[in-house]
């Protein structure tokens, strides 16, 4: 698992060097165009900057603080029937921090998200045919299953071992 996630990463960098290069209300700048981004007060919190693909789905999201200082940039992958496929969040010196896989089911639905961090911890949250979460399953940097959840009768019930 760790060999492929570390395959993934790099290919993902590779892609991310060759590629051109919050809530809240936006406004354009027109400064080097980036966005800005306001809180509900409307005060500056950053800004931003988004690539597109031809299908108008957006493949990049660069990331900036009120000073315009360079912090941070996700990529997106989209799978061939053009739904989500990977978001991946990089530091500005281009280290992979996290990301997030999602598979979907025959019918197109989103099945499973998977949030993995660069040293092997990641939790799995699992959906039904209608999109309500019904499992999340915890790995701790072993990528050893630690905790499980299910929601039971409409409550999250826990099991701190559920490998025993």
């Amino acid at each position: 698992m760790r060999r492929l996630i570390a395959i993934i990463v790099s290919l993902l960098l590779i892609s991310a060097v060759l590629c051109s290069c919050s809530n809240g209300s936006s406004a354009e700048t027109g400064i080097g165009g980036l966005t800005q981004l306001k809180n509900d007060n409307g005060d500056l919190t950053g800004y931003e900057r988004r690539s597109y693909n031809d299908n108008g789905d957006v493949t990049r999201l660069d990331v900036y603080d009120t000073d315009q200082t360079y912090l941070y940039y996700i990529l997106y992958e989209y799978d061939d029937d053009n739904r989500l496929f990977t978001e991946t969040r990089y530091k500005a010196e281009g280290f992979a921090e996290s990301r997030y896989v999602y598979t979907y089911d025959d019918n197109g639905n989103l099945s499973e998200k998977a949030y993995e961090l660069p040293h092997g911890e990641a939790e799995v949250t699992r959906y039904d045919k209608d999109g309500n979460e019904i499992e999340r399953l915890y790995y701790d940097t072993d990528e050893k299953l630690s905790k499980r959840e299910v929601l039971e009768n409409g409550k999250w019930v826990t099991y701190d071992n559920p490998t025993e």
